[in-house]
């Protein structure tokens, strides 16, 4: 099991539909051989941490079906714009930057460029 703890960043700044859509987000972190989820919010604003680990819940859920490890994160920052991030859009920014960072393929959720929707995988 290899200690090397990740970064990772992940930003969507679209315009469809005459929706803004904007969160950055950054991550720190790494498996662990304990199955067992540890967070820690470091430069989250009060708002969005539910929005945050709604998404972390959700990745982890399907990362312990197919991995069966634990993760520690820090969730070192996020950024938004009043009018263009929604509790979705936080969720969203969140789920894609775990996939990227621990290479997990499944399609766990996508925006719809042509309508601004969210698809979510049950």
């Amino acid at each position: 099991m290899s200690n090397i703890i990740i970064n990772r960043s992940f930003k969507v700044k679209q315009s469809i539909n005459q929706a803004n859509y904007y969160a950055l987000i950054s991550i720190s972190g790494k498996k662990t051989e304990k199955r067992k989820l540890e967070v820690v919010f470091e430069d989250v604003p009060p708002e969005w941490c539910s929005s945050v680990e709604t998404g972390i819940k959700y990745f982890y859920h399907y990362f312990n079906l197919q991995e069966q490890m634990g993760l520690q994160l820090t969730i070192n920052k996020l950024h938004t714009m009043e009018g263009d991030a929604t509790p979705m859009t936080v969720f969203y920014v969140t789920v894609k930057c775990l996939s990227e960072m621990f290479q997990f393929s499944n399609n766990l959720i996508s925006l719809d460029e042509i309508d601004g929707k969210y698809n979510v995988l049950r």
